[in-house]
């Protein structure tokens, strides 16, 4: 049973995805949450879930701040950011921030359940009306780009989810060096000057499907 929930203050949406989230056997809806206090206090208290549905502004709070201490409490913890606001700048510090997907609110019940089974397959989903951000350029020719190795694009998808070197080279059982080496060379080989930067590169280049 995969177990969501949702941390919105709009009260009314948890109603929807429940009914949404009910038809479809293999999940669960949990519970909605209205502020961070509470799925603080769920997560210490031992509770688990697989998906978090996040709202960006929360009782006049950012939400993708709560993202980054969420992700923290518990690093296993898929979350899609849920929201009304399309930015360019808001996604990238979204999957900066460890989340998983971006979806906006006026999602239809069909593209709800295939962005969480996307993320459930340790992908990133963006919803078709922010995919566009990340498009790459057309050009009369291509642009030279170094190539991923599988293990870089392993350690990619890894970085992306916000796991540290420590706990990539448990994953992958390879060296804390050794990972350090990958993402040394991921930087190199992308120019990127950081996380935020490495990110938006890899969607913009389409590097995950190397």
């Amino acid at each position: 049973m995969i177990k969501i929930a949702l941390l919105d203050d709009h009260i009314i949406l948890f109603e929807a995805i429940q009914f949404v989230l009910k038809k479809k056997p293999k999940y669960s809806f949990i519970r909605g949450f209205t502020n961070f206090k509470e799925i603080k206090d769920y997560l210490n208290e031992g509770n688990t879930l697989d998906i978090l549905l996040l709202d960006i502004q929360i009782e006049k709070n950012d939400g993708l701040e709560y993202c980054e201490k969420i992700k923290k409490l518990d690093p296993n913890l898929k979350i899609i950011i849920f929201t009304s606001y399309i930015s360019k700048a808001l996604i990238i510090k979204a999957l900066a921030n460890g989340a998983s997907g971006y979806m906006v609110k006026n999602i239809s019940s069909e593209e709800l359940i295939n962005g969480i089974e996307i993320v459930l397959q340790n992908k990133i989903y963006l919803h078709e009306k922010v995919s566009h951000f990340f498009a790459p350029e057309k050009k009369v020719y291509d642009d030279y780009f170094p190539k991923l190795t599988k293990r870089e694009i392993e350690i990619l998808k890894l970085i992306m989810e916000e796991f540290t070197s420590k706990q990539i080279a448990q994953r992958l059982f390879i060296s804390v060096n050794t990972v350090e080496t990958h993402r040394a060379n991921l930087f190199t080989k992308t120019g990127a000057k950081n996380v935020a930067g490495l990110i938006t590169i890899a969607l913009e280049k389409n590097l995950l499907n190397n």
